[in-house]
């Protein structure tokens, strides 16, 4: 047995959940469950973002930071942590 997780398993467990949740609401109520839920998604990516920070400059290649935990990586933040956002935001 394999420990690998695919890579976009915990987005559709989340939104197996939301729908779930919304579905079961009235029809009126869903629209602002799912506002709900997307606006939790926004603010936790703006947290993940603020958490790195950028080093190097002056003619330096630039990596990332992580103010917490101390990883590193060499993509903007944005790049990683933006699109599961928009794939959440589209799938709701």
């Amino acid at each position: 047995k394999t420990s690998l997780t695919p890579p976009l398993e915990s987005q559709f467990r989340e939104l197996e959940i939301l729908h779930f949740t919304c579905s079961a609401l009235p029809a009126a109520q869903r629209d602002a469950c799912i506002d709900r839920w997307q606006a939790k998604w926004q603010e936790d990516a703006a947290q993940e973002l603020e958490r790195w920070y950028c080093v190097g400059n002056d003619g330096e290649e630039a990596y990332y930071c992580h103010r917490d935990t101390g990883q590193t990586m060499w993509q903007h933040p944005a790049e990683v942590f933006l699109p599961e956002l928009y794939f959440k935001r589209e799938a709701s």
